[in-house]
């Protein structure tokens, strides 16, 4: 397996994931628990664990979206090849 197929592999699998309505409403789930934690916290420590988990999931989805475009590049540099 070349690297452009692993690329491309792993780029498949993130879209997996990306589609999956059950992990998306979860990292919705996360996301809007961590932002009212932030909102509501009584500390500075509370508050900055919650913001890390905010970000922590943007971040993932983030992620799986920046794998998934270098995929496409890879399918289509491969495609270019013949």
């Amino acid at each position: 397996m070349t690297d452009e197929d692993a690329k491309i592999r792993r780029a498949a699998e993130a879209n997996a994931l990306l589609a999956n309505q059950l992990l998306q409403d979860t990292l919705d789930e996360v996301e809007k628990t961590a932002i009212d934690a932030v909102l509501s916290a009584k500390d500075d420590d509370t508050r900055r664990d919650a913001a890390a988990t905010a970000r922590a999931t943007r971040d993932f989805r983030s992620k799986l979206q920046a794998i998934i475009r270098t995929g496409k590049q890879a399918a289509e540099r491969t495609a270019r090849k013949g």
